[in-house]
């Protein structure tokens, strides 16, 4: 809790091993403030009031299995919660993380986006849910995220989006989903 670096992993920095039952909070870097290149299971962990001043508040390109944690109150330009992890994200709570740009609870996935609840995310410009998910985005529930222009749910993605719950997101155009 509490730390910081110039560059990347505020608080985690390149992990190889299991990360789990951890409070990462209050963390700060300008990619990653929470965690950075931790390719490995993370698993019921709190990520939360993390800052990245350019991608990734909590995590940033961290591929491997992201599961049963709660990512809530992140921050960054891109990737509030999550920016560019591309294993399987699953049963997660993402919510109340914020962006000046895209993506409010996550952004830039090509993996699997599962059985997640995303709610009250924002970004200022697209996608206060998830931004260009290129992945599988399936048996989610993405509730009341808020993007200023397009996609207040999902925007930008060009995967496979199927079996969601898509309710209560708001947006200039796209409450729900825009591409």
């Amino acid at each position: 809790s509490g730390n910081s670096a110039t560059y990347y992993g505020g608080g985690l920095f390149w992990c190889g091993q299991p990360i789990q039952n951890n409070i990462i909070s209050e963390n700060s870097a300008k990619w990653g403030g929470g965690l950075y290149a931790c390719n490995c299971t993370i698993q019921n962990n709190t990520i939360n009031a993390n800052f990245a001043s350019d991608v990734g508040g909590g995590l940033y390109s961290c591929s491997g299995t992201i599961q049963n944690n709660i990512i809530s109150g992140n921050s960054a330009a891109d990737g509030g919660g999550l920016a560019d992890c591309d294993g399987t994200v699953r049963n997660n709570l993402i919510s109340g993380n914020s962006v000046t740009n895209y993506g409010g609870s996550g952004a830039y996935f090509d993996g699997i986006v599962r059985n997640n609840t995303i709610t009250a995310n924002s970004a200022d410009y697209y996608g206060g849910g998830l931004y260009n998910c290129n992945g599988t985005v399936e048996g989610n529930v993405i509730l009341d995220n808020y993007a200023y222009y397009l996609g207040g749910g999902v925007s930008h993605s060009g995967g496979t989006i199927q079996n969601n719950f898509i309710s209560g997101n708001y947006a200039w155009d796209g409450g729900g989903l825009s591409y």
